[in-house]
């Protein structure tokens, strides 16, 4: 018997895991999905408008797939019709639909999150975005620690006045992302944003986790150019 480690079969894991990564970003090249409103439009408008983003890092890699694990296992507790639930008027698939009618949405996190006021804000709205297109008053977010392994959940109410306001969020979302992309101009977004961020050092803090950030590393792949808005005010 002999046992050693094989730094060839490793790579050959993690590449199919980047492959697979960047082929499930690259099924939503086209269109606006669900999940794009929990993140800065113009991060959409890049994609949509074919920007190489940068490539997945093997720490990211690895939250990823535990996280995938873990969202796996929660969606075997529930019937097979629950999970994965697309919408007709938006591109989406709520993780669970408890029952059919409640939305779950599953997250991992490196992060120590036990209040509703450490829940970043995307995870918000696209929780939001499940109850509002669902008609559900009534949401969950599970968390999952990737150190300590617990899980935390949250409980969101809504009020039907505010189910119909985020639902026109979302489509007037879809509609400028779409259009902004069609003409080239992300500058038709800026209502958007103001919608989103309160103010510019607001958007500056995605601006650091963003695929389409702009600096060394990108250069030094020769991506091209980035966002065009990175760390930068938005204009009057």
């Amino acid at each position: 018997m002999n046992l050693y480690h094989d730094t060839d079969k490793a790579l050959e894991i993690e590449e199919m895991l980047v492959k697979k990564f960047n082929e499930d970003s690259e099924d939503r090249s086209d269109v606006v999905h669900l999940s794009d409103t929990g993140y800065c439009p113009l991060k959409t408008w890049c994609r949509l408008m074919g920007m190489p983003p940068l490539p997945f890092n093997k720490t990211a890699i690895g939250k990823m797939t535990i996280g995938k694990v873990g969202q796996r296992i929660i969606q075997e507790l529930y019937p097979e019709e629950f999970c994965e639930v697309e919408h007709p008027d938006l591109p989406s698939h709520a993780d669970v639909m408890e029952n059919g009618k409640v939305p779950i949405e599953i997250k991992y996190s490196a992060q120590r999150i036990f209040r509703a006021a450490d829940v970043p804000f995307g995870w918000r709205f696209q929780l939001m975005g499940y109850m509002a297109l669902h008609n559900s008053q009534i949401g969950y977010l599970l968390i999952m620690n990737l150190f300590s392994g617990q899980w935390m959940s949250f409980k969101m109410t809504m009020t039907e006045e505010e189910l119909e306001i985020h639902r026109t969020f979302l489509f007037k979302f879809e509609k400028e992302e779409l259009r902004s992309a069609k003409e080239e101009d992300w500058k038709i977004l800026i209502s958007l944003i103001k919608d989103i961020f309160e103010n510019d050092d607001e958007r500056y803090k995605k601006c650091k986790y963003c695929d389409y950030r702009e600096g060394r590393n990108r250069k030094k792949l020769s991506l091209g150019p980035g966002c065009p808005l990175y760390k930068k005010p938005l204009p009057n």
